[in-house]
């Protein structure tokens, strides 16, 4: 937030008068007509150029300490997160299915269900390698 000009508080900060909304809206006015120097409502290259620096770098900036905090997380634990669960609850379809959406779909098709495919097949093998073998009796 900004320090507001026009009295509004944010009632998480104690004595500062903060506006995002219309400060921002403002600065992107003033950035904008910086950058149209000839009032044709277009930015050229070269001012395109600088800004997109800026914005990049600060997407990168945001995006490697939501890294760095992500990786921290257990996996299951970062999941339960997002679905507002107890680690000690079974999921049900609805809850995968929320989370299904959160990754693209060629992860699926490439990466998660060989993985699973792969696991059940070994389940079945240590399944049928445990089982003794059924004993037909004749009886005459």
């Amino acid at each position: 937030f900004f320090q507001a000009e026009d009295g509004i508080r944010d009632y998480k900060v104690t004595g500062v008068q903060t506006c995002a909304l219309p400060i921002s809206r403002r600065i992107h006015a003033s950035a904008f007509d910086l950058m149209d120097e000839d009032g044709d409502e277009k930015v050229n290259f070269e001012e395109f150029e600088m800004v997109a620096k800026f914005i990049h770098n600060e997407h990168v900036k945001n995006n490697a300490l939501a890294l760095r905090e992500l990786s921290g997380y257990d996996p299951k634990e970062y999941l339960y997160g997002i679905l507002g669960k107890n680690k000690n609850s079974r999921l049900k379809r609805r809850d995968f299915n929320r989370l299904a959406h959160t990754v693209p779909l060629n992860v699926w098709k490439t990466k998660i269900i060989p993985a699973l495919r792969e696991k059940e097949i070994n389940r079945l093998k240590v399944e049928q390698n445990t089982t003794p073998p059924e004993t037909h009796t004749i009886t005459r």
